[in-house]
């Protein structure tokens, strides 16, 4: 990986928002960018920094489980406990760790009686090491490589497993009436669920650009408009921060009819 030291680490451009959308009450999406955790939809544009790639440094979205009670509490609760350096959670023994510590955090904030015991989330994350690009992932949140759209995570869904059956075709997936029921999911009076940890080569996190978002999100899109979108702006000469802006204000154009939650990364050349 390109400059992993602390004297000449890679920085990235990131682009984020978090949005309560247009129907919800409240904004059960969290986001972690590095140090920054955003949580009760402080973000409801689109937001612009720079972080540098080292060891340790998460970008993160949790969507909280609406059904479970306490969903935006179980999702902070996840994003803040990758931030925690006392679980080592910069090495690769470390981050396959996540799922289990990120459960213990929920199961000893739900034992302090004033939140849902049932509480839950999605996590959806990419952590920088010197060695490797590391995502984790379990619900429905997803995970893209840019430019070309290629989906790095699957849906812990029912509708899914419907899918790959081939029982019902792709295209009914953001209608089907089982669209937003989970297989997997990080719920505080639950067991670990099994969790997709990938290792990814290096030279990604300096070279490729991720889009990190909730269902909220992509469900207002199929994959190739996006892409096809992104093409067209990219041969306009606009920005990742447009783009960004775009996927944003479309979904809100469409209803808004779940909380909003996206991160684009990109290097700094």
């Amino acid at each position: 990986m390109k400059g992993t030291s602390a004297e000449k680490a890679v920085r990235i451009r990131v682009h984020y928002a978090s949005h309560k959308g247009l129907v919800r009450e409240k904004n059960e999406d969290s986001i972690r960018i590095g140090d920054t955790v955003i949580t009760d939809g402080q973000a409801d544009s689109v937001t612009t920094g720079e972080i540098k790639l080292l060891s340790g440094n998460w970008l993160a979205i949790a969507d909280g489980l609406g059904g479970h009670g306490s969903g935006e509490i179980a999702s902070a609760v996840a994003v803040q406990a990758l931030g925690q350096p006392s679980n080592r959670l910069y090495d690769e023994a470390g981050i396959r760790g996540v799922p289990g510590f990120v459960m213990n955090q929920l199961r000893r904030r739900a034992a302090a009686g004033d939140v849902s015991r049932s509480m839950g989330t999605t996590l959806s994350a990419l952590c920088f090491t010197e060695a490797a690009l590391f995502l984790v992932h379990v619900g429905d949140s997803r995970i893209y490589s840019l430019p070309d759209f290629r989906r790095l995570t699957r849906d812990d869904t029912q509708v899914q497993a419907l899918i790959e059956k081939g029982e019902i075709p792709e295209q009914m997936r953001n209608r089907h009436p089982l669209k937003n029921r989970l297989t997997r999911s990080l719920v505080a009076d639950g067991n670990t669920p099994a969790t997709l940890v990938k290792k990814i080569p290096a030279q990604y996190a300096a070279e490729f650009s991720f889009l990190l978002c909730s269902d909220g999100l992509w469900e207002n899109f199929a994959d190739d408009e996006m892409r096809e979108h992104l093409q067209r702006m990219n041969e306009n000469g606009q920005s990742l921060a447009d783009f960004a802006g775009w996927l944003l204000s479309t979904a809100l154009e469409r209803g808004g009819s779940d909380n909003i939650s996206l991160i684009i990364t990109e290097p700094v050349l």
